[in-house]
């Protein structure tokens, strides 16, 4: 069963902030995370960590998906 939070776990943050800011740099508005779809299983994954991010801005809210990686320059989406 999927289990939606609110709170992106402090471990996660870095992560889940580049892939808002790669996602943002192809949107004509700017979208905010509003909810973490299955923290926990991100949390004990192997890289690349998928996260699975509830996206809200403007009028629209959208469920994506991203693959993310540690590299030399910070993160990899």
């Amino acid at each position: 069963m999927t289990t939606v939070s609110k709170t992106v776990p402090s471990e996660l943050q870095p992560q889940v902030d580049a892939a808002l800011r790669w996602f943002n740099c192809t949107q004509e508005v700017e979208f905010k995370v509003t909810g973490i779809l299955d923290a926990d299983s991100a949390l004990t994954s192997a890289e690349p960590v998928e996260l699975r991010l509830v996206l809200c801005g403007g009028d629209t809210c959208h469920q994506k998906s991203f693959k993310v990686a540690t590299a030399d320059s910070g993160f990899d989406i």
